[in-house]
């Protein structure tokens, strides 16, 4: 399969959201706004993104496919139509049973038709098993035997996540380094390599309180 590309779920559609943004402004700049309700499919900017994803990739396969943020519940019913109609192929890996998606969302009730139109392109495979591949991967770890968590917080507990950290990065180079996300944001790392970083907790959720206050108005407790 020539065209086919591989994605986080939530990467995906963080992608999804950006490119309907860009189309849209793109659209003002070229026709200019709208003076009345235009509902054709080519003044529909999810169902064009839908087509311009479909015709760069015959095959989608998501990891981590869960649904929890409303916008996205809102739209994937249409996106997903229009993608499924242009003869794109989906796969996609999910702790999450296609009925369970999304429970308890806000607004599910819009978002329900999508779970029939998923079951009626989609086949669920059911891949239970006892194997955790991740403590696979911890296993090789020298410094972490067979823990699973540190505790209790402590001079003894960070000297012990400095040593992890040393261990999974095979004692590269640590340097801060300033990484692009979505839209137009960076996010300042103060210690990173090419196989891992190390974010403050302290530092991340004060900058995520931050993000929300000035959202929300400013007001304290907004997080």
């Amino acid at each position: 399969i020539g065209l086919k590309r591989r994605f986080h779920f939530h990467e995906f559609m963080i992608e999804v959201h950006r490119r309907i943004h860009e189309w849209k402004l793109e659209r003002i700049r070229t026709k200019g706004r709208d003076l009345h309700i235009d509902l054709s499919s080519e003044a529909d900017a999810i169902v064009q993104v839908a087509r311009m994803v479909a015709a760069e990739s015959t095959l989608l396969a998501f990891d981590e496919f869960v649904v929890t943020d409303c916008a996205d519940a809102l739209m994937m019913k249409k996106f997903f139509d229009e993608l499924f109609s242009q003869g794109t192929v989906v796969v996609a890996t999910s702790n999450t049973r296609p009925d369970d998606l999304y429970l308890q969302g806000l607004n599910r009730h819009y978002f329900l038709p999508f779970i029939d139109t998923l079951k009626h392109f989609c086949k669920p495979h059911d891949m239970d098993t006892e194997f955790d591949y991740r403590l696979e991967k911890a296993k090789g770890l020298k410094c972490l035997a067979k823990q699973r968590y540190i505790f209790p917080l402590g001079k003894q507990t960070e000297e012990k996540m400095e040593e992890i950290f040393s261990e999974v990065t095979d004692y590269e180079l640590v340097e801060p380094k300033t990484i692009k996300v979505a839209f137009g944001r960076t996010l300042k790392v103060e210690r990173v390599t090419g196989r891992a970083a190390m974010f403050d907790f302290q530092e991340k959720l004060v900058m995520r309180w931050k993000i929300t206050s000035i959202w929300s108005g400013g007001f304290p407790g907004s997080v």
